[in-house]
């Protein structure tokens, strides 16, 4: 058995804990990035009916649909599964500690340095949830985030 000698060291243990049981960015937990694998029925009682319905690929070996609804999002889908997802400023909710409209340097204090950056836009490779997930936060002339979108990166 490990013998505790520092009072401190066993505060930051359980410190570091907490921080991961409670999620506060909402790495595992977010609903936002759980609608990634939604079947029709799913996706449609957690936002309602599209407003809109359009293909997107003429590729008949991998025909996308994507759907838009009211609140924002758009839903990419492929083999009645969502696959990406994209976000405007309609949307609300808190993604990764992020709401759209904040700016590039609230993103970097939330999520860390980019896996690759550019002038307008911020890539991630977030946390697995059982498949990889990138998110892209594209950035207008002011530097705020405008739009973002994340998808399965095994696709």
């Amino acid at each position: 058995m490990l013998e505790m000698k520092s009072p401190i060291l066993l505060l930051l243990i359980l410190h570091c804990s907490l921080l991961w049981s409670f999620d506060p960015l909402g790495y595992r937990q977010s609903k936002t990035v759980e609608m990634l694998g939604l079947t029709p029925s799913e996706a449609w009682t957690l936002l309602g009916n599209p407003e809109s319905l359009k293909p997107v690929s003429g590729d008949s070996e991998y025909p996308v649909v994507m759907t838009e609804h009211i609140n924002g999002a758009q839903l990419f889908w492929y083999d009645d599964r969502v696959w990406q997802i994209a976000l405007d400023s309609r949307w609300t909710e808190k993604i990764w500690g992020i709401t759209l409209g904040e700016s590039a340097a609230e993103v970097i204090i939330q999520l860390g340095a980019p896996f690759l950056q550019t002038e307008d836009m911020f890539l991630y490779q977030m946390p697995d949830i059982g498949f990889p997930v990138e998110a892209r936060f594209y950035l207008d002339e002011n530097s705020m985030v405008e739009k973002l979108i994340f998808y399965r990166s095994d696709f």
